[in-house]
């Protein structure tokens, strides 16, 4: 999604996750905007996993439900 007004959330989405003091949030550190004029934000970079590997490694989700009698 692009445009102003998904910028602008993204932009408020950033400043707002910056000022959360949490073991579960990785700190944002700068935000900004890139030469294309796309907003960027940088966090802190944790070590292990990536989200891609472990929805990877999960049955679809079809298979996470129990079958229902017919």
């Amino acid at each position: 999604v692009s445009g102003p007004e998904a910028d602008a959330r993204f932009r408020a989405e950033a400043r707002i996750t910056g000022q959360l003091q949490h073991p579960g949030v990785p700190p944002v550190h700068d935000l900004g905007t890139l030469a294309d004029g796309g907003p960027f934000l940088v966090m802190k970079l944790i070590k292990g996993r990536t989200l891609a590997d472990e929805l990877g490694d999960r049955p679809a989700p079809p298979d996470q439900f129990p079958r229902l009698p017919q």
